[in-house]
Order: structure tokens, then C-alpha cells, then sequence
């Protein structure tokens, strides 16, 4: 259930003109705080050349100056990443730019399940007995170090919603620079490695990440990484025009697929490889490794619904206990259990032990932090922030665990209630396939510069069916001229059920997102429906 908001917001209709820009685009670029010419024409041009180069960092060149002395010395660093996306871009960045410079250098990416995440002792244990003399790390905590490059320091004045990759980009920019090799920099594959961490670690796409994200797309297309260009190719992208999503729901999970079920090593080697058959071989095992990360999730997925459908019903919080699912999925399903029903969300599994081992995903009005904060003493350990955590328990805490935050949570049935906000109320009849090719000036789209959601009332349809060889797309004829066909990928039953109701198809309210159907040369109108009533 949702609740959709419109934003009544009054426009500079002359921008329009002026600006040669259709005046739903200048309405939704309100909507985000984007309202001046000047504002508009920054927020389009997404120039890569004024986004910093992270000199103002404190510590910034500190941390270049002790690498230098490092690689002049001949000391042996190791970088320790992570095993997501973010960690595993931010790792190539670091690792490939210091090969770049001649240093004696070597990586470790930690195992999800049997190192866990962060610096630890063994880690720093290991690199001793290995003759490491300098640990350079990127996308983990911080507990102690000589230098800390990070904009979330107080102290530092800046945009600080940038991600690992692109702090080991502007760090590796620095240190070319102190070796005299900007163009060797420029030339790298490191500015696309940036770009694919910022999406995937979901960084609010506005200033410094939108420019990297818009130049690094293109750049993508272009790289010269073997391995991304075998990982595109398998996954069908070659030689297309890349958008985000190409990022966070293909190229990523690919890539994260590695760190949950087996070892992100095997991803940031894909990167590293230059032979293009051993790199097809690779991304092809990577592409199926993925598909069998989807297969069980889509499995725990199933387990969890007939969970809450049955027994928990009346939960505000829902905990819900998986034992046999990989505990490395738990908050993927824990994510999608929250979307269904829009209430917290813990799917919890077996650990490594007598103990069980989960993930949480919260809504805006349940701070999980917080929440968990209060029960600790059932816990043997969590951690998060307001919509996400991470937790372990015993077994027999289990239903103490779940009815107290059940009782804590101080929620009302109107916190379950989704809020769509809606940027444009356009009926489809006035689509045009201009209108719709001018949308990709947003791009590209994410946390911070969401899609823009559309909305028409009495939506009139001659039919509404479930298509295609898995029965997974719900196809509906509108009545129009303009825009013949929407197509629905979420919840298709649900709304196939409400569309079809006493045999008939009754006028609907939809919100939507127009697209266009290029097929054999011909292009048509149609949009991708997101709800309807």
C-alpha cells in the first residue's frame, strides 16, 4: 500500500524557452533543488574538470607523501580492501596505479564469512610475518593510522558523500601527479572504476559523484579493461549506450556475487586480466555465479513470504528466522521483505556455530540502530545505522529477540504506508518520442537524482495480462493512440488482481515512467508501469 504526493511546485516557464528544455524536465529539476539557470546548466553539464582533485583532504598529502617515500624506498605495501563493489574497485585503483609507479606492492581482499569486514588483527598479523612494512586500506574502518583520507572528518569542508573508489581515485590522481604522470593518469582505467563503485556503493548521484559517474559511463563503453569488456560482453552491453542500471542490476551484482558465495578475489582478478579469452571464461563464470546468487535468493525470498504471511501478520518488526539460506543473501532478502510489506526487516539464518547470523533493513520512521541498541543484551553482537544492521544471537533469544523489538518499536499502522512522491501528472497521450529522448539529459539516475516518477488518472485499457516464458511481465493495452503498451516487472500479480476484478478492466490511476520500444527499426511509445489503483 502507497500514498502518492504531488509536488505543486510553480515554474520559471521562461528557463524553458530559454534553455531549450521541455517544461516537465524544468518541474522535475525543482523538484531536486535545481531551480536557477545557473543550477540547471551546472547540474546537465556534470563537468568532470571542476570536480576536486582531493587536495583539500586532511591528511590528503600526507598519506601521497608516505606512498612516494615508500615506493622510493622499495618498502613492501599491501593494500587491504573489501568485498564489495565498492572495495574491490577501490583495491584496482590502489594496487593497479602503484604497479603503475614501479612499487612492491601486493592486496588483500578479506573473505565475507571467514574474515568478516573491516581491519583486524589477523589481517595486520599476516602482512608482519609477510615482511609488509606499509598497509595502505580502502572501503574499511578505521581504528588507527599514520594518515586518514576521508570527507566525513569534521574537519573537512566538502561533499563527503563519496565512496572508497573514488577517495583511492583522487588519491592515485595525487600521487601521479607527484610523479609527473597526470596523463598516464588520465589515460587509466581508474576513472570507470570510480564510477562503477560510486553506483553500486549507492552514493547520492548529485556534484563531484555526478560528473564521475556521467564522464566515467562513457569512459566504460571505451575502457580498455579486458575483463569489463568480457563482463559487458556476457552480459549483453556491448557496444550500448551504459546507464546505471547497467550498473547496479548487471555489471555489480556480478561482481558482487564473487564476495558473497565465493571470493572477491576472483572479481578484482577479472579486472586484472588481460588475455580477452581467459577474460570471457571468467566473466562467464562470474554471470552464472550471479544467476545462481538470484536462484537462491529468489528461494529465500519464497520462505521468507509464507513466513510473515503465516505467522506474523500482526508483526510491526518482522524477524524472520531462514535456516538453511547462505547467510551472505540474508540482507538481500532482507531488503526485498521490506519493499513487500514497507516494515523493518531482519532475516536471520545459521552462523558458523550455535548461533544465528543475520541482516536488517529498515523504513524512515524505525531507527534499526537504535532499536537494536536497546535489546543489545539479547544480542552477542550488532552494528548499522538507522536503516541497516547486521546482528548475531543465540537460538534460544530468538522469540524474546522478536517480541521485544515488537513491543519497543513504537510504531503506528500510517509508518507502514510507502509515500510516492510524484514529479510530473502527464497522461500518456501527451508522450512524444522527443519528450522521451530529452529525459536522458537527468541521467544518470540514482540515490539523489531518482528516476522521475509520472502519474495519470483514469487510465483507460482494454486488457491487462501476465506475458512472457516465466509468467514474470504483466502487459497492459491502453486505449491510446500515442502509447499503446505498458509493461509491469514488480508485484505483477497483485496488480494483475486489481486491474481484473468483476471481469471487467475498469479506468485506473498508474504511476509510470515513459520509455521508448525500439524493435526492428520501428520505435514505439510505451511506459514501465510502477502502480496503479
Amino acid at each position: 500500500m502507497s500514498k502518492w504526493f504531488y509536488k505543486n511546485k510553480k515554474i520559471d516557464r521562461e528557463l524553458s524557452n530559454k534553455l531549450g528544455i521541455h517544461p516537465a524536465i524544468i518541474k522535475i529539476l525543482a523538484d531536486r533543488g535545481v531551480e536557477t539557470e545557473e543550477d540547471i546548466r551546472e547540474f546537465l553539464a556534470a563537468d568532470l574538470s571542476k570536480v576536486s582533485d582531493g587536495s583539500e583532504l586532511t591528511d590528503m598529502e600526507k598519506g601521497v607523501s608516505i606512498i612516494q617515500d615508500a615506493i622510493a624506498a622499495g618498502k613492501h605495501i599491501r593494500i587491504i580492501g573489501d568485498y564489495d563493489v565498492d572495495g574491490v574497485t577501490s583495491t584496482y585503483i590502489l594496487y593497479k596505479g602503484l604497479i603503475g609507479l614501479h612499487a612492491k606492492c601486493d592486496k588483500f581482499i578479506p573473505h565475507r564469512i571467514k574474515d568478516g569486514y573491516g581491519l583486524h588483527e589477523n589481517a595486520i598479523r599476516r602482512a608482519r610475518e609477510d615482511g609488509v612494512e606499509v598497509i595502505l586500506t580502502c572501503d574499511n574502518g578505521i581504528a588507527a593510522a599514520d594518515a586518514v583520507i576521508d570527507p566525513k572528518r569534521p574537519e573537512d569542508h566538502v561533499f563527503k558523500e563519496i565512496c572508497g573508489a573514488v577517495v583511492a581515485w583522487k588519491f592515485t590522481g595525487r600521487l601521479y601527479k607527484r610523479f609527473g604522470m597526470e596523463d598516464e593518469f588520465r589515460n587509466s582505467d581508474f576513472l570507470e572504476m570510480a564510477s562503477l563503485g560510486t553506483v553500486c556503493d549507492v552514493m547520492d548521484l548529485q556534484k563531484d559523484n555526478r560528473a564521475i559517474v556521467k564522464a566515467g559511463m562513457k569512459k566504460m563503453q571505451i575502457t580498455n579493461n579486458v575483463g569489463m569488456q568480457a563482463l559487458m560482453e556476457v552480459l549483453g552491453l556491448k557496444d550500448k549506450i551504459l546507464k546505471s542500471y547497467d550498473y547496479g542490476f548487471k555489471i555489480g551484482p556480478c561482481i558482487n556475487a564473487e564476495g558473497r558465495l565465493d571470493t572477491a578475489n576472483e572479481a578484482f582478478n577479472l579486472l586484472m586480466e588481460t588475455d580477452h579469452k581467459k577474460a570471457l571464461d571468467k566473466a562467464e563464470e562470474m554471470r552464472k555465479l550471479n544467476v545462481e546468487r538470484q536462484d537462491l535468493t529468489k528461494s529465500g525470498m519464497g520462505d521468507a513470504l509464507r513466513i510473515v504471511d503465516t505467522k506474523m501478520k500482526n508483526d510491526k518488526v518482522l524477524v524472520v528466522y531462514i535456516p538453511g539460506i547462505h547467510e551472505s543473501i540474508a540482507g538481500i532478502i532482507a531488503g526485498k521483505v521490506r519493499e513487500r510489506y514497507n516494515k523493518p526487516a531482519i532475516v536471520l539464518t545459521n552462523g558458523d556455530g550455535d548461533f544465528l547470523k543475520g541482516s536488517g533493513r529498515s523504513i524512515e520512521a524505525y531507527s534499526m540502530f537504535e532499536k537494536l541498541s536497546e535489546v543489545r543484551d539479547l544480542m552477542l553482537g550488532f552494528g548499522g545505522h538507522p536503516l541497516a544492521a547486521g546482528l548475531s544471537l543465540k537460538k534460544e533469544n530468538l522469540e524474546e529477540f522478536r517480541k521485544q523489538l515488537n513491543v519497543r518499536c513504537g510504531l503506528t499502522e500510517a509508518d507502514f504506508v510507502a509515500k510516492v512522491m510524484i514529479d510530473v501528472v502527464m497522461p500518456v497521450d501527451y508522450l512524444t518520442e522527443g519528450f522521451i529522448r530529452q529525459l536522458d539529459i537527468l541521467e544518470p539516475f540514482g540515490k539523489g537524482n531518482e528516476k522521475p516518477v509520472f502519474a495519470q488518472q483514469n487510465v483507460s485499457a482494454s486488457q491487462a495480462q501476465i506475458i512472457g516464458k516465466n509468467k514474470n511481465v504483466l502487459k497492459i493495452a491502453f486505449n491510446s493512440a500515442v502509447c499503446r503498451n505498458g509493461v509491469c516487472f514488480h508485484d505483477i500479480e497483485e496488480k494483475e488482481r486489481i486491474l481484473n476484478q468483476d471481469g471487467k478492466l475498469n479506468d485506473f490511476k498508474m504511476l509510470y515512467y515513459p520509455d521508448l520500444n525500439e524493435w526492428q527499426g520501428t520505435v514505439s511509445i510505451q511506459t514501465n508501469v510502477l502502480d496503479v489503483c
